[in-house]
């Protein structure tokens, strides 16, 4: 019997673009909502100009609790692979 366990897809995906050679990858793991999505997005690729992948994720989420962005929405975003 087989099965598969929730958000195994995204996994799957994830997987795939770092072995095609992407450095790192930002996903969300679950459907958020757009506009939020654009703002948080915005903000790490603004902070990946300052630094490396990992403390653009980390300065980003930061920003998203200081603007009282709901964990459920922020929570939903996990960072793979390379960190500069």
């Amino acid at each position: 019997m087989t099965g598969s366990i929730a958000g195994e897809e995204h996994f799957g995906l994830v997987a795939s673009f770092l072995a095609a050679g992407t450095q790192a990858v930002l996903a969300s793991l679950w459907q958020v909502a757009d506009d939020e999505a654009i703002g948080f997005m915005s903000d790490f690729y603004g902070q990946k100009c300052n630094g490396d992948y990992l403390s653009a994720f980390s300065e980003a989420t930061r920003n998203a609790i200081a603007n009282h962005v709901s964990p459920l929405f922020r929570s939903g975003f996990a960072f793979f692979g390379r960190t500069n």
